[in-house]
């Protein structure tokens, strides 16, 4: 008897430890994916400026520049913080 409670616990810890792994990979694939979609919005946010590059006055197109450099600044730490708040409930 003794054997088939330790293949149950050794089953449950595998399985645990399995399902804990894909979780991280998961959050580490959405990290990913969402950078890679930040960069994305920003390269069309910065396209978007070029475009109205001759309507706009110099600060304007300073200002613009600088709100879309702010953004993609901040964003990747904040994932991160999520990230690892996510990670400290399990």
């Amino acid at each position: 008897m003794p054997d088939a409670s330790r293949r149950t616990i050794r089953r449950t810890t595998v399985i645990y430890w399995m399902l804990l792994i894909y979780i991280i990979a998961a959050l580490a694939w959405w990290f990913i994916s969402l950078e890679k979609q930040n960069t994305r919005i920003a390269q069309l946010q910065y396209n978007s400026i070029n475009i109205e590059k001759n309507s706009l006055s110099p600060s304007q197109l300073t200002d613009k520049t600088f709100a879309i450099d702010k953004e993609v600044k901040k964003t990747p730490g904040n994932m991160l913080q999520k990230e690892f708040l996510s990670l400290s409930l399990f």
